[in-house]
């Protein structure tokens, strides 16, 4: 039987310095049968000529945008286009472990899964080692979801089905937006791949800004996009704050 065909999905902007690492990390995978749609959201640096280096190849699909419009709208061109019975993530300054595909793949097909991530490992800017994440303490269903967000999207394979009638919405934390909506059925079948996948990209100017804008956005998934009562908002909140200052000062647990 011929392996099921995989759309691995990279928006880019502006990720010169970086982009070339991640999509050799996809097109060096062990699995061979995917195609790759690249997004460049109408970059103004060099990303394009770095990614035009490697159309020759069969699996790369290279689309620019005209004007820039967002992470969301480059994510969602892509699953317009896509033919695969998959689809998989990555951003333009991760970079993806030989095997991942493979290895997931094979867990979806033994656990019967639509919907799979895995554990990751933290790098800085330099590509050097920070730590790796294990999320095998999270069960993952709807009311967990809430409380944090343990899907890094760098990680996650869904199978196109759940995806006919949802998108990344235009605002922020679009990735856990579409994660909780995904997850609200009730019959999906998840799996965890409990090894490190991928490798996720810090960048020092996100470790310390933001913060307070982010909390915003969360509440604003909670409330308008999920339509939580006030009370029920309040109390995955708190539990999603709690959970956020673990992630930074390293709490989450080591592998």
């Amino acid at each position: 039987m011929k392996a099921p065909l995989v759309s691995v999905i990279m928006p880019a902007y502006n990720s010169a310095k970086y982009v070339c690492d991640a999509i050799e990390s996809v097109l060096n995978q062990t699995y061979e049968n995917f195609e790759f749609i690249i997004v460049d959201d109408c970059s103004t640096d060099e990303t394009f000529s770095c990614i035009e280096q490697y159309t020759n190849d069969h699996r790369v699909n290279a689309v620019r945008l005209s004007s820039n419009h967002g992470v969301a709208y480059a994510r969602n061109s892509a699953i317009k286009i896509a033919e695969g019975k998959f689809v998989a993530f990555i951003d333009a300054d991760d970079i993806w472990m030989p095997e991942k595909l493979d290895r997931q793949l094979s867990y979806m097909k033994a656990k019967n899964a639509d919907f799979a991530y895995s554990n990751y490992e933290m790098i800085d800017e330099f590509g050097h080692a920070v730590r790796k994440v294990n999320l095998t303490q999270y069960q993952a269903t709807y009311q967990n979801l809430l409380k944090t967000n343990f899907i890094p999207t760098l990680t996650v394979i869904v199978n196109k089905t759940l995806l006919v009638d949802k998108a990344f919405k235009q605002i922020k934390h679009e990735d856990y937006a579409l994660w909780l909506a995904i997850f609200r059925n009730n019959d999906l079948r998840v799996c965890l791949v409990p090894e490190a996948l991928a490798e996720y990209r810090l960048h020092r100017a996100s470790l310390s800004s933001n913060k307070v804008k982010s909390a915003r956005w969360v509440w604003n998934i909670y409330r308008a996009e999920e339509k939580l009562s006030l009370m029920l908002s309040i109390r995955y909140f708190i539990s999603y704050m709690i959970h956020g200052v673990t992630k930074h000062t390293g709490g989450m647990k080591a592998q």
